[in-house]
């Protein structure tokens, strides 16, 4: 068995794909039958975090309405196409470039792992991964993006000179809870500037710029 050169965990939503446009379009059928319990803007919800937390902001943790919501919002998003979610630029060739290179890669999302599988398989690109770390799993069962990693790291005896690869400042610092080298990508949901703060151990503005550094 050949041993990997290196290991990179990546994010999904806005690091991997973007699925913004999908989301949208459920949360608005969502909400249009189940009144929200607050005005705010939907294009402004961390569209990186996971459901049942964006479900308890807009319905005040009304436990009823939020259980409501997600299991509508998880029978629409789960039958979609995933047409309107894309991959980034060139995020095909670049890990068809690091499955070449032997580089062990895994997913860490805070999506559902239903809707996550689904996407992974609809674009074609489940097969570099070798292990999935998703919400709900198991049903109802939420955890977090650290503990996501360390069951990776633990799992697959993942060094630490690894990468966690991430658009939002929790992954870059659930990468550093776990003593990773962490890339952050300027083009997903969080800004350039938010992203410095948390001192990644690399910043790239292009997915393929990850070859440049492994």
């Amino acid at each position: 068995m050949t041993i990997p050169k290196q290991h990179i965990i990546f994010d999904l939503d806005g690091t991997i794909i973007d699925s913004k446009p999908e989301i949208i379009e459920t949360f608005k059928k969502v909400l249009h039958k189940i009144k929200p319990e607050i005005t705010f803007d939907l294009e402004s919800l961390d569209f990186g975090a996971n459901l049942v937390k964006l479900l308890n902001f807009i319905y005040s943790n009304n436990t009823e309405k939020v259980n409501e919501a997600k299991q509508l919002y998880s029978d629409i998003y789960d039958r979609s196409n995933f047409e309107q979610t894309l991959l980034f630029a060139k995020v095909e060739s670049v890990l068809k470039a690091l499955n070449s290179k032997n580089i062990a890669m895994y997913i860490a999302t805070n999506k559902r792992y239903i809707p996550t599988m689904r996407i992974l398989k609809q674009k074609r690109i489940n097969h570099f991964f070798i292990d999935v770390q998703a919400q709900e799993m198991q049903e109802n069962t939420i955890i977090t993006k650290p503990e996501m990693i360390k069951i990776l790291i633990t799992k697959f005896n993942i060094p630490n000179y690894a990468f966690m690869v991430g658009d939002t400042v929790g992954d870059i610092t659930s990468g550093q809870a776990n003593q990773l080298q962490t890339i952050a990508v300027t083009y997903g949901y969080q800004l350039a500037n938010e992203l410095e703060v948390a001192k990644p151990t690399y910043t790239i503005n292009q997915f393929e710029e990850i070859l440049n550094l492994i």
